[in-house]
């Protein structure tokens, strides 16, 4: 049985901004937009989620939808 959950915000017990903006550069590339760097992805980061999206992207050409499952895929890689 499932005792208990942590979840880990991007470098609180695991730092993971590598392969986050990885990922983040991953679907800009595929938008034929320009990368991201460490430093610039902690600067914007913001919540929810899609202000932080909103910075790279035109979020009305671009569904969240889309961002999303790019977003997951290319962090499982």
């Amino acid at each position: 049985m499932l005792s208990c959950v942590v979840w880990d915000m991007n470098g609180t017990l695991i730092n993971d901004v590598a392969a986050a903006v990885s990922s983040v550069n991953d679907t800009l590339a595929k938008c034929a937009l320009p990368p991201t760097d460490c430093d610039e992805y902690r600067r914007n980061m913001d919540m929810p989620i899609t202000l932080y999206y909103s910075k790279h992207f035109d979020l009305t050409q671009v569904t969240f939808d889309f961002l999303s499952r790019e977003y997951h895929a290319g962090y499982e890689r």
